[in-house]
Parts: C-alpha cells; sequence; structure tokens
C-alpha cells in the first residue's frame, strides 16, 4: 500500500474519546508523506497533522499549535480491512496511550 491511498477522509475513534473525522492528503513539501486535520466536536480548532506509512507502519503526528508534536500515532493496516481501515495506540505528550482505530469514509 502507498500513501497516496490513504488520502481522503477518517472517522476516528479513540477510546474514551468523541468521535472525530481526520483529514488527510499529500504533504505539499514531503514527497510520499501525508498532512491533514483532525476535527472533533470538543476541539476549539482543527489539529494539524502529518503522517506516514512506510511498510504498512503507519505514524502520525499531531499539534495543537503548529510546533510541538501534541501525540503521536502509531498503527499499521490490517489486511483484512483492504486499505480501509487503520488501528494503533495514540500517545500524548503526557504519556497517556489509548487504542484507536481510523476508518476510511466512503
Amino acid at each position: 500500500m502507498s500513501p497516496d491511498m490513504l488520502h481522503g477522509t477518517w472517522t476516528v475513534q479513540i477510546t474514551g474519546e468523541p468521535l472525530g473525522t481526520l483529514s488527510l492528503g499529500p504533504h505539499p513539501e514531503h514527497v510520499g508523506s501525508l498532512r491533514g486535520e483532525w476535527v472533533t466536536a470538543t476541539a476549539s480548532k482543527p489539529r494539524r497533522v502529518v503522517a506516514d506509512l512506510d511498510d504498512g507502519e503507519f505514524t502520525l503526528e499531531e499539534t495543537h499549535d503548529g510546533q510541538r508534536i501534541a501525540a503521536t500515532w502509531l498503527g499499521n493496516l490490517p489486511q483484512a480491512a483492504c486499505g480501509r481501515q487503520i488501528q494503533g495506540q495514540r500517545t500524548t505528550a503526557g504519556q497517556d496511550t489509548r487504542p484507536f482505530v481510523l476508518t476510511r469514509q466512503p
């Protein structure tokens, strides 16, 4: 699977958090990387993200201020989901770790 196959809109489920929406597209400065926004009903503004897919391993960094990493998401794409789902762990800068599931929206 290549990073461009992850372009689009995803539903975000994090244990103990409200549902959110993640939009990913090509990163304008880093070929093969992704950039986007994560929106939730409880956040005052969208959170910016950058992501990479390397040998099936998904890595996403989230920032609230555009300068510091607020959380790191590490996951993989289960083969049975055919590229429509990403599962893993989100760890905040405060070291709170929770499972996440990203599901591609139609």
